[in-house]
């Protein structure tokens, strides 16, 4: 007797797709990670930041020594290249372009004219990179020049004008390393400063730099001073020190996050 073998096919369904809940778990898990690797990969990118920034500094400095090297003295600040003056507007990086690689630059400037001559205009509208600091969010290139982060230390007085300014780089003065008496490990050349958004008419508290009304004495007096600032008065030329090279060619970084 032959028997028939027959087969039911079962209620069981196979799913292809998540459930909310399943799905939900898997973004939760996502986010976690995302949260987890965004601050180290941000702060890669920082230290590769912070290692050209200091490169920059580097090479001011390397710069400055070769500069000495040659003429047996500094650069003057805000000057030309004859003394005690010299024509006006030029700042003493623009002194020091040969040494930096940037000679074509150096050679189209007519350094017997100011800076605001048409002739310079070429010249002065030129965005040299190693003078941007990669962590400056901001970094404008104003309609009269190309920006710079790299500030010359004219001293520790208000006024760089002073005949008492104490600084190494001063208008119509140029000093020799053996005139720097505080020793060229205690003296710093340039140092570091935030560039604001160049818009004057908006005030943002991430891009812009303020100038208190007073010349403070102590720590004590210019966190006094912060209270009292002048919020219409932008001082694009007023410094944020972040880095800093020192006149012996040491160079030193500290990170400021504005």
């Amino acid at each position: 007797m032959n028997k028939q073998l027959t087969f039911k096919k079962t209620g069981c369904d196979f799913r292809t797709a998540f459930t909310l809940v399943e799905l939900l778990v898997v973004i939760a898990i996502i986010g976690i990670l995302v949260g987890l690797l965004l601050p180290a990969v941000q702060a890669a990118r920082e230290a590769a930041r912070r290692m050209q920034c200091t490169n920059n500094l580097k090479q001011l400095g390397l710069a400055l020594h070769n500069y000495h090297d040659t003429h047996k003295r500094l650069p003057f600040a805000s000057g030309g290249t004859t003394p005690p003056s010299g024509s006006p507007g030029y700042s003493a990086v623009s002194l020091m372009l040969p040494y930096m690689e940037q000679t074509p630059l150096y050679n189209i400037i007519d350094f017997k004219k100011p800076l605001t001559d048409p002739t310079n205009t070429a010249a002065r509208l030129q965005v040299v990179p190693g003078f941007l600091c990669p962590s400056d969010k901001e970094n404008p290139q104003p309609q009269s020049g190309g920006a710079i982060n790299y500030m010359v230390n004219k001293g520790s007085l208000h006024w760089w004008s002073d005949p008492s300014q104490n600084g190494v780089f001063l208008p119509g003065r140029s000093f020799k390393f053996a005139d720097i008496t505080d020793g060229l490990s205690n003296t710093s050349a340039f140092s570091e400063r935030l560039l604001t958004d160049g818009n004057n008419g908006v005030v943002d508290l991430q891009s812009d730099v303020f100038l208190g009304n007073g010349d403070p004495s102590s720590p004590d007096e210019a966190i006094q001073l912060c209270y009292a600032t002048d919020a219409t008065n932008l001082a694009n030329q007023f410094p944020l020190f972040m880095g800093a090279p020192w006149i012996n060619g040491q160079h030193t970084y500290l990170h400021v996050d504005v």
